[in-house]
């Protein structure tokens, strides 16, 4: 796979190479012709066929190479792209899913942990490129809650609706009004829905998206959320609300969130960066170690006025890497690698109602030069320790789940921001391979 993964990288270069040889010396050979004085084309066409001088191999035998180099490449990429996941693998995963979200798993879901993929990635070895990801609407008026009658309709039986009323409520508590007062009820963006285009040679994520605000958002996660030591246990108003999460029309509409990056970061020399959240963070799992920052949306990431911005996410990323690592604008150029920034998902994470974007982005520097460049400029406001793993080691952690002294260490999307990492950069075939492996080494 490491093999592939080069030659995937160096494809265009290597095409490129190849076919200027091949051009350049059937040039030469072409004007080598006196065509107007030929008398026999037989003869001349098979004096052009021959391959008696080293410019005439090296002309040929860069046509071969360029030939099998692609066929060998397509089939490969063909074999790893494969998507349906094994009866077996799928028993393993929802075995490693929480008991809140695994009644809402359907078939080409994938999961680990507390999340799920609502729309993801085909092939996911591929990823989508930036400029694949649009925005089709974006709705610029507040959210609001539904009354209790248009609840039923959108969401069915529940044993809990929220309400406009009971938002007010929230919002007029001694607790949010110092929120208000401080000036922290930010505007956030949510996400509304999501779904691929039909279009497999052009393929996009397009994505729905709406103004919503943080007291709207922490009043749902207030709701769903877990208490300290009992991060294991399922919650049933989840279990409700979850098996509506899907996307497109057959979902139930997507209550209040805060759409966000989870950015997974490879170095040069092949290290999966993860950083210590901040114990400032107090609504995300402070303490924990997360693959490997993550940001969210804010409104001038994609949207310019009442313009939309082309090749939003690069913008999303640039600021997400400024913010957690303090990089000026000339570092961040030198270290990360934009070309390479692929988005693989679009995932709902249940242990506090909310969707992500996961995406992976390599660096030009290797894990020590990177460290030692941002490990001085790290702040206790976002990421305030540096560590890596290696790709080998991702099906023992993510085998950790149920482990709850090892669980607490991760932030709960780790687990299944690695899955998917690991299928993106192994394939789906070989990565269930490697996590079945590993399950039966466990149980023996």
């Amino acid at each position: 796979m490491k093999i592939f993964n080069w030659f995937r990288q160096k494809r265009v270069g290597i095409n490129g190479s190849l076919i200027s040889v091949f051009s350049t010396l059937l040039l030469s050979k072409v004007e080598a012709l006196d065509v107007a004085n030929i008398v026999d084309w037989g003869t001349a066409w098979r004096s052009f066929l021959s391959i008696k001088l080293l410019s005439e191999w090296l002309m040929w035998g860069s046509l071969f190479l360029l030939i099998i180099f692609n066929v060998i490449f397509e089939t490969t990429r063909h074999h790893l792209s494969r998507m349906e996941l094994s009866p077996s693998f799928n028993d393993v995963m929802k075995k490693y899913t929480a008991d809140s979200i695994v009644d809402s798993l359907s078939d080409g879901t994938i999961s680990w942990g507390e999340g799920k993929t609502v729309c993801c990635c085909s092939p996911l070895i591929e990823g989508w490129r930036s400029e694949d990801v649009l925005v089709s609407t974006y709705d610029d008026a507040m959210c609001h809650f539904a009354c209790k009658k248009e609840n039923k309709k959108l969401y069915g039986e529940k044993t809990f609706y929220f309400a406009d009323k009971k938002y007010i409520k929230y919002v007029r508590s001694k607790a949010f009004q110092k929120v208000i007062r401080e000036g922290n009820n930010l505007p956030r963006v949510m996400l509304k829905d999501c779904h691929k285009n039909f279009d497999t040679k052009n393929r996009k994520l397009l994505l729905d998206l709406a103004k919503t605000e943080w007291s709207q958002t922490t009043y749902v996660w207030k709701q769903f959320g877990k208490k300290k030591g009992k991060e294991l246990e399922p919650t049933s108003l989840m279990r409700e609300y979850s098996k509506g999460i899907t996307s497109g029309t057959n979902s139930e509409r997507y209550l209040p969130n805060s759409f966000c990056m989870h950015l997974i970061i490879e170095t040069l020399d092949n290290k999966i960066i993860k950083s210590r959240i901040s114990q400032n963070k107090k609504n995300d799992n402070a303490g924990t170690w997360a693959f490997s920052l993550g940001e969210q949306m804010a409104i001038e990431d994609f949207c310019d006025g009442k313009d939309l911005k082309d090749n939003f996410v690069k913008n999303w990323m640039k600021r997400a890497f400024q913010e957690e690592y303090r990089l000026s604008e000339n570092d961040y150029m030198n270290i990360v690698d934009e070309k390479s920034l692929r988005i693989l998902s679009v995932d709902f994470e249940s242990d506090r109602y909310n969707f992500a974007m996961v995406c992976t982005v390599r660096l030009n520097y290797r894990y020590e030069t990177f460290y030692n460049q941002v490990a001085p400029l790290l702040s206790t406001e976002e990421a305030i320790e540096l560590g890596f793993i290696e790709l080998e080691n991702i099906p023992s952690i993510l085998f950790s789940y149920l482990q709850k002294k090892q669980r607490v260490l991760y932030h709960p999307s780790s687990y299944l921001r690695l899955l998917l990492f690991y299928m993106h950069r192994c394939g789906v075939a070989r990565a269930e391979r490697q996590i079945l492996k590993e399950e039966q080494n466990l149980m023996r």
